[in-house]
This record gives structure tokens, sequence and C-alpha cells, in this order.
């Protein structure tokens, strides 16, 4: 049985070992938004969550932004890409959702948002796209970097954890839509069809 604080956790069932539980989730996205609002204070920026994967560490970061400096206020656009499916094996990048017509990249910092980055397949054509569009500047925080050799990948400006190459569930990251939600990090047992 899988337990945070003397807890039975939800989502005991996927859960092989806690990596990262909620309250050192919570401290950690505190972290990185006050790092964030001391690199970009004054510079209006655009934040980009990428899908589906991104939505709940983008969320949770901006209202920790918010919280601490009311001055501070995030403009926030999603791009939905996949490289997985609703598989564990990674293909190729597709960009399934573009930005709102309206988002304005031109002159502008641009800051991707991802929940984790392992082969970092997905973020460099939407990197390129972004620069095509004329942003002034294109810096990647993730919330997860896996420890996956990437001799061309992509470099984070900002990490939030450091991770062993194991599929992980938690703070975005799923397995096939199961754990997507959870407010901690965790290994994930092996699915029952592998």
């Amino acid at each position: 049985m899988v337990e945070t604080n003397g807890d039975t956790a939800p989502g005991a069932s996927l859960v092989k070992e806690v990596l990262f539980t909620e309250e050192q989730v919570t401290a950690r996205v505190n972290e990185m938004a006050l790092e964030i609002i001391e690199l970009y204070r004054d510079k209006d920026p655009l934040f980009i969550g990428l899908g589906r994967g991104g939505i709940k560490f983008t969320a949770e970061l901006m209202s920790a932004m918010v919280k601490l400096d009311p001055d501070f206020h995030p403009e926030v656009d999603y791009i939905t890409a996949s490289t997985y499916g609703r598989g564990d094996t990674a293909g190729e990048t597709k960009i399934l959702n573009g930005l709102n017509p309206h988002t304005e990249v031109k002159g502008r910092i641009v800051i991707v948002i991802d929940d984790v980055l392992d082969t970092g397949a997905t973020t460099p054509p939407i990197i390129e796209d972004l620069y095509k569009s004329e942003a002034t500047a294109v810096d990647l925080v993730v919330f997860i970097e896996k420890d996956v050799e990437r001799p061309n990948g992509p470099v984070p400006k900002l990490v939030g954890f450091r991770a062993p190459n194991e599929w992980l569930i938690g703070m975005g990251m799923d397995y096939a839509e199961k754990g997507r939600w959870l407010g901690f990090i965790a290994t994930m047992n092996q699915p029952a069809s592998a």
C-alpha cells in the first residue's frame, strides 16, 4: 500500500514508488514561481503550456506566481502536441492544436512549460515554430527532467526535479490517461498489458 503522510494515496494501484510527495511538489512549484518572477519581471513574457501533460503544472505554476506577486500577470496559451498518443512508445511529434490566433508571439520572450523532458522529441518543432513567429527568445521550463541522454535535445532554463528514466505518473504525467491528475510524482507499476 502506497502512503503519503500516513494517508492512502489516490491512484495507489498505479504507484510503484512515490518519488516526490505533494508537499515537496508544492514547495518546488512555489520556488520555481519565484525564480520565474525574478527572471521575467517587466519583460511581458508569454507562457505556453504543452498539451494535456502541461496543464496541471502550468496552472499550479501560474497560481503560485500570482499568489507570490499579485502584480505579476502571466499570459498563458497552450499548444497541444503528441509524441506518445495513448501508449508508452514514443513516435513522431505531431502538433494537434496551435496557439489562439489572437496570441501575440512576435517580439516577446516565450516560456514553454512542460511536465516532463525525456527524449526531448516534443519541444524542438514547437520551439522552431515560435522562432518562425518572431519570438525574441524561447525558454523551456520543465517540472521533471528524466535522466536520459539527449545530445542535441533542448536544454531547460529551469527544472523542478530530476528523475530516473522510468515511466512516471502525476502532475500531468500519465499512462493512457491514468495518474495524470495526481499531486505527487511516482514511478508506475508495470501495466497489466505489458
